[in-house]
């Protein structure tokens, strides 16, 4: 396995974390969340109005924690990398690793 540079965007709500038009891969997303509420990571590629690509389930509970994606490869986001925070327990903030 070869080394990847990575990239790192921090988000403390909805937001597009990857400029649309650039093509990125998702490695894995770092929550930081105190409420405890459940709530759902949404990341879209083509802005907010786009396709859903993947979900995340956070949850209830209020440790921060680390999702990697598997594989060596990450995950492919053709058009910029878009998150909506969902749910009643938004997380504080997250760091989104791509490339």
């Amino acid at each position: 396995m070869g080394l990847k540079d990575l990239k790192a965007a921090y988000a403390t709500a909805t937001s597009q974390v990857v400029a649309t038009g650039d093509q990125s891969r998702l490695f894995g997303v770092s929550v930081s969340r105190a409420d405890g509420e459940n709530s759902k990571l949404i990341f879209k590629t083509g802005g907010g109005s786009g396709t859903a690509i993947l979900t995340f389930e956070c949850g209830a509970g209020t440790e921060p924690f680390m999702m990697s994606v598997p594989g060596d490869g990450g995950v492919r986001f053709d058009d910029g990398i878009h998150v909506t925070f969902e749910g009643s327990g938004n997380p504080n903030s997250i760091t989104v690793f791509y490339q």
